[in-house]
Order: structure tokens, then C-alpha cells, then sequence
């Protein structure tokens, strides 16, 4: 059985988008944190070739168990391709998203992506934009369900 999926609007992608996707699913996130700055870098790039949001539901173990392209518009579209494990409510899992705008200052989620995440109930969510601000920092959010 497959643990990792690419889903959402993967249809039409270059095979080389896809190879790229592929590498970010695959990679390890650190346990105690988000993401690295190495792959929060990558998805930024991704999320501007694109011009899709995506979004990383991670593990406990720091696996990303769902990369989604695209914008969250239903949960249960989500939680068909997340794990088994996943629909055992398990508490730590962390959701990773970078929204395509085309102005940093759009970082709160829309009324959909909001909804979407409350069903998931990550433990976590970062939300950042992948454009730098005039000082050279991405504009992020950070929420957390205690």
C-alpha cells in the first residue's frame, strides 16, 4: 500500500513537475518543527511555477503522507487519500501550506481553506507566502491546536 500520494490538480503537469513534486512528498520533515528551510524554499518555488497552491500533511514521523496541488475545497477529498492511520484520529499530524497569491500581504486562509483544515485538525499549521517581502522574509502564519 502506497503511504505517500501526490493528488489534486496533478493532471496536465510536465512530467518533470511531477518528478519535482515527487522529491518534496518524499521528503523527511524535522519532528519538532514544520518544515526545513531547504524544502519550505522548494515548495515556494513550486507553488510560483505552478501557480497552485499546495499543501503537505505530515505525519508524526515527519513523513508527508498527502502532497496536495491546488486549493483545499473538501475534506473528504483529502482524508480518501490520506492513510489509513490517518482516519484513526491519531493527534499529530501537521498540515503545511503555501497559498498562490500574487500579494504577499494575502495570507489568511479563505473561508474553504479554513473549513478544510478545521476537518483535518491538524495539531499544526503553517501557512507562508511564497513571495519575499521587501526585506527579504516570508510573510507566515503559525497555528496550533492545544
Amino acid at each position: 500500500m502506497k503511504q505517500a500520494h501526490l493528488k489534486g490538480r496533478i493532471k496536465g503537469l510536465r512530467r518533470s513537475q511531477q518528478r519535482r513534486l515527487e522529491a518534496l512528498l518524499h521528503r523527511r520533515h524535522p519532528v519538532n518543527v514544520g518544515a526545513d528551510q531547504f524544502t519550505l524554499e522548494k515548495v515556494a518555488e513550486e507553488v510560483l511555477a505552478l501557480q497552485q497552491p499546495l499543501h503537505l500533511i505530515i505525519d508524526g514521523r515527519g513523513l508527508c503522507r498527502l502532497l496536495w496541488v491546488g486549493p483545499l475545497e473538501r475534506s473528504d477529498q483529502l482524508l480518501s487519500h490520506v492513510p489509513e492511520v490517518r482516519r484513526r484520529k491519531t493527534q499529530n499530524w501537521r498540515l503545511v501550506s503555501c497559498p498562490f497569491h500574487q500579494h504577499h500581504k494575502d495570507l489568511f486562509p479563505d473561508q474553504k481553506d479554513a473549513i478544510v483544515a478545521l476537518d483535518l485538525a491538524p495539531v499544526s499549521w503553517l501557512r507562508f507566502s511564497p513571495i519575499r517581502d521587501s526585506g527579504g522574509m516570508r510573510p507566515a502564519s503559525f497555528l496550533q491546536n492545544l
